[in-house]
């Protein structure tokens, strides 16, 4: 993370962490300090829940966090946790006592959103285009093996990270190279057990990767990504060995990758 400025406070504090925080123009929940404009945070009230517990929990997310990046080559900003008092927007909403203050890099770059229509001409240099294609087909390739890994393991899991409005291709303050970088850090939750909710997290999962894939394949052009394609193959149909009731999840996967659309070789 970039160099801490000036106007961050760390505990014991007698007034919030940051002097004022103010709009980042991404998300309602996530802030700038002023002045500032290669942080972002959010805040968390903690309200009666005890700040030394929580931080150990949040500490467990982040460490889970930075594994998941190193194990699947998937840049992300680091995180860090401060705690404070609320801030004064949140006083005036009624709200009391401490709050948790999460707090990562900025990354400035290109956004994407699978709502919106792909614009005619993309924002990226020509000569940038090969790195930019293999950087995604590289992350889709790793998110495929993600979700099979996290199906087998039956373990904590990321189940909101497979849509394209939460990457960005950009990078850092004080970096000189744009990556795609994964921006939503979203909480770990437990894989279901219940046969019904596990498929529909199945169905889901593979569903919104065969959409993320069709997505940025338009985005370059009907370009085909042939490396993510075989790869959400592959973890498909090893699920599909494991769970004969999820056969039709199949159909709806291959139905979404070869739509009746030419794509370029």
């Amino acid at each position: 993370m970039n160099e801490i400025p000036e106007d961050i406070y760390f505990p014991p504090f007698e007034r919030p962490p940051f002097k004022k925080l103010e709009s980042s123009g991404i998300h309602r929940v996530l802030k700038t300090p002023k002045g500032n404009d290669n942080l972002l945070v959010k805040e968390i009230p903690l309200f009666h829940q005890n700040p030394e517990e929580v931080t150990i929990e949040y500490n467990k997310k982040r460490q889970l966090f930075k594994d998941f990046s190193k194990r699947y080559d998937i840049n992300a900003p680091d995180v860090n946790y401060v705690i404070g008092p609320i801030s004064e927007l949140s006083y005036k909403r009624g709200e009391y006592g401490s709050s948790l203050y999460q707090v990562k890099d900025k990354i400035h770059g290109i956004e994407f959103n699978e709502n919106e229509k792909i614009p005619g001409n993309i924002p990226i240099k020509k000569e940038e285009l090969p790195k930019f294609k293999e950087d995604t087909e590289n992350l889709l390739a790793s998110l495929s093996r993600y979700f099979l890994d996290t199906y087998k393991e039956d373990g904590l899991y990321m189940d909101d990270i497979f849509r394209p409005r939460q990457y960005v291709y950009g990078k850092r303050n004080g970096e000189t190279k744009n990556e795609m970088y994964l921006v939503d850090v979203d909480d770990f939750k437990s894989f279901p057990e219940n046969n019904v909710e596990k498929r529909h997290c199945m169905e889901d999962g593979l569903i919104d990767l065969a959409k993320m894939i069709v997505y940025f394949e338009e985005y370059l052009g009907r370009i085909k990504l042939g490396k993510a394609r075989d790869e959400l193959s592959k973890t498909t149909e090893s699920i599909l060995d494991q769970e004969p009731y999820s056969k039709e999840i199949l159909y709806m996967v291959a139905n979404i990758l070869n739509p009746k659309n030419n794509y370029k070789k």
